[in-house]
């Protein structure tokens, strides 16, 4: 038995509420109060498990006035449960700060595992799991984006983002041309009704998802590189300026739609093309 409080860190469904454990159940009905990313969204929840816990706002902008609250609950022996509003609390959620300062001041931070995005897209992609990364949140603002997404396409695993439908369309033509025409799997409203998935190259997922209007929740798991887009011979590399020059004549095409070009054509992204390119004309 410990001296202090616990602090539970509870997964809840991303969807389907069947989803729930009953462990989650059994403690979100037995501590002090439950710490929530939205409450109103929490109390459906709650409501639909049949569970009368009180509830505390604890999201992104009053985490510190929360921490307060959780400390001098957990000082006085009673037991806490952190949730957000789907999944698993703590990864790209409201409450890190809040687990890092507990295990600093001595409490026990207890997981309750469930439902979570990241492992659902991953059991379902085909994709060896023995090794991925999660990139979280791709940027809003087109050049941060494109940033990640060059740091990212050097993984050779597997790696999984999340990203707003509002700017699906647009990230999917970046992930296209700065990582190449990779196979990828995009799901969609995971575990709920209109749970859909995506499985196809790159290039392909995005003509799709053009064609119709996206809504809901979206997670994606890309292939990492092989080694064939970020390493090239001098000799491909020379083949690769050679017809970039061809076609990047003054009657003819700009140097990046040059690469759009002929990024299909011999399988490497836009992006690494352009970089070829800049590096021929600079020496």
């Amino acid at each position: 038995m410990t001296s202090k409080g616990i602090l539970y860190v509870v997964a809840t469904p991303i969807g389907n509420l069947n989803d729930i454990s009953s462990r989650a159940v059994e403690i979100l009905n037995s501590v002090f109060f439950i710490a929530a990313e939205d409450t109103r969204h929490t109390k459906k929840l709650l409501n639909a498990l049949g569970i009368n816990t009180r509830l505390v706002s604890c999201h992104e902008h009053n985490e510190n006035l929360c921490a307060e609250k959780i400390f001098e609950a957990l000082a006085q022996k009673k037991d806490i449960a952190i949730v957000s509003d789907a999944g698993t609390p703590c990864l790209c959620d409201p409450g890190a700060k809040i687990v890092k300062k507990a295990w600093s001041e001595g409490y026990v931070c207890s997981p309750i595992p469930g439902a979570s995005a990241i492992s659902a897209i991953m059991s379902v992609s085909g994709f060896y799991g023995d090794e991925f990364h999660f990139g979280g949140f791709l940027p809003e603002k087109k050049n941060p984006r494109r940033e990640r997404l060059t740091y990212l396409a050097n993984f050779k695993c597997p790696f999984i983002i999340f990203e707003a439908p509002h700017r699906i369309k647009e990230s999917l033509e970046d992930i296209y041309e700065i990582i190449g025409d990779r196979q990828m799997v995009l799901g969609r409203e995971l575990t709920k009704i209109y749970e859909t998935f995506y499985v196809d190259t790159v290039s392909n997922v995005s003509r799709l998802i053009k064609e119709r209007d996206v809504l809901g929740e979206i997670v994606m798991v890309i292939e990492g590189y092989k080694g064939d887009e970020n390493v090239m011979s001098p000799e491909d590399e020379a083949q690769i300026s050679m017809l970039l020059n061809l076609v990047t004549s003054p009657q003819s095409l700009a140097p990046k739609d040059a690469c759009r070009m002929l990024s299909p054509l011999l399988g490497s992204s836009v992006q690494r093309l352009y970089d070829i390119y800049l590096k021929k004309n600079k020496s």
